[in-house]
């Protein structure tokens, strides 16, 4: 295969050169020194010592340019459940139940209006939710052609050769070129 801009044989995958381009940086350097010194409080003596460590990792010029492209997470469509509200239902009826273990009647009193205020506030939830629904769908929908788009574009990019010679990104047969 040959490049398409200049008919140069001598090209490499993108994904190659990219990562040929990767170096990890691990440094420490240290030193002291000493002084000595007569002053009007007598002889005086010194000494001082520093160290540094420097971490990270060194890319070429040529490896940025042949960076794949960003892939975000992949969204997660997130199931809104009223699952939390039942624990929360239970454990107040639980503690009313306790606290009114002795008298019945006055439990049940408290829990028939447990359940009617419960009911309100999830019907109230409920339709608010269900125009944040309609708009979270959308949104995730939006992430998730996005998040393809991205996977196609990394799918692309691992096809990608860049001539040695002028540099041009090309999308050779990978099968007949073992470079």
């Amino acid at each position: 295969m040959k490049c398409p801009k200049c008919h140069s044989e001598d090209w490499k995958l993108a994904s190659v050169i990219y990562n040929q381009g990767l170096t990890d940086v691990n440094t420490s350097t240290s030193g002291g020194t000493l002084g000595a010194g007569v002053g009007t409080g007598g002889i005086n003596v010194g000494y001082a010592r520093s160290s540094s460590e420097t971490t990270g990792e060194h890319q070429t010029t040529f490896s940025k340019q042949a960076a794949p492209p960003d892939v975000p997470p992949k969204p997660e469509l997130l199931h809104s459940t009223n699952a939390v509200a039942v624990v929360q239902f239970l454990g107040l009826g639980i503690g009313l139940y306790l606290i009114f273990k002795e008298n019945i009647l006055l439990g049940f009193i408290a829990l028939a209006l447990l359940i009617g205020f419960w009911s309100k506030i999830t019907n109230a939830l409920k339709s608010n939710r269900d125009g944040e629904h309609k708009d979270y769908e959308a949104k995730h929908a939006k992430e998730m052609e996005e998040y393809e788009h991205a996977v196609e574009a990394y799918k692309k990019w691992e096809t990608a050769a860049i001539c040695l010679r002028c540099g041009a990104l090309f999308y050779p047969n990978i099968n007949s070129h073992n470079n």
